[in-house]
């Protein structure tokens, strides 16, 4: 299937804003917005992740952006980027697009970004721990090896 990319003219690329519900200065902005119940689904320093909406299709995804210090980097991770887009398997999300932009601050570039839309995951195991932990009701064995068997396929995969 191999993966889109996509580069913009506009030296900042994405910018997604939140608050607005809205994805600007890319070409990106015609396709995509905020998901209707718009969430960071996560955003640390070199961690951003967000839930996306294709605006023809409906279909939501998630935008997981990669900050990095320098363009080779960047560039690095783009060529791996790749080489996984070609990646199917059952446990594994599927890359649909990718594409780089900078980040100035008074025209010096601070960071390097590469962006990547998946598709989009219902359930997050981290969060699905953290609620049966809180309810007291872990999961059973058999729902376990089931996961680690997942886990090991994908492993495996790669």
């Amino acid at each position: 299937m191999g993966i889109a990319p996509c580069t913009g003219e506009k030296p900042n690329g994405l910018e997604l804003d939140i608050k607005a519900n809205k994805i600007t200065e890319s070409g990106f902005y015609n396709e995509f917005s905020v998901s209707e119940v718009p969430r960071a689904l996560t955003e640390l320093y070199d961690l951003e992740m967000y839930r996306i909406k294709d605006k023809k299709e409906g279909n939501t995804f998630v935008l997981r952006r990669f900050n990095f210090k320098s363009k080779s980097e960047s560039e690095q991770f783009t060529e791996e980027l790749e080489r996984l887009s070609n990646l199917t398997h059952p446990n594994l999300l599927k890359i649909k697009k990718y594409f780089s932009e900078k980040t100035f601050h008074k025209e010096t570039i601070i960071h390097y970004s590469v962006n990547v839309i998946l598709e989009d995951f219902q359930t997050n195991l981290e969060t699905e721990i953290t609620r049966r932990s809180k309810k007291n009701k872990p999961f059973k064995s058999h729902q376990i090896q089931k996961i680690l068997e997942s886990i090991t396929d994908a492993c495996a995969y790669l």
